[in-house]
């Protein structure tokens, strides 16, 4: 991303055997392994993720909407509770100025 101060970046893309796209990532593979071989003379390869990695990812998406889901129940309550308020304060007739309420109370 642009202004990005990580030095490393995750990049995750899923790739079925056979497709279009494992082709693809057989190709972008032996690119990075020449180029990292002549820039840095360490050859580097793309990694895949195991069952391992894969279960935990699901297991922090499964937190991240447990927690997405408590936080929307809090705000949608507090939404409820100032619409509530809100209904309230549009039934009620507009408060009186103070030269309104004086003028009215005199006789």
């Amino acid at each position: 991303r642009i202004g990005s101060t990580h030095s490393k970046v995750l990049v995750e893309f899923l790739v079925v055997p056979g497709s279009v796209d494992d082709m693809i990532f057989a190709i972008l593979e032996r690119k990075k392994r020449g180029l990292s071989q002549v820039l840095d003379n360490v050859e580097e390869e793309f990694t895949t993720m195991g069952d391992a990695e894969i279960n935990t990812w699901e297991e922090q998406a499964e937190q991240a909407k447990a927690r997405y889901d408590k936080d929307l129940e809090v705000y949608t309550d507090r939404y409820g509770r100032v619409a509530a308020m809100a209904d309230a304060a549009a039934a009620a007739p507009p408060p009186k100025s103070p030269r309104r309420a004086r003028a009215e109370a005199e006789p």
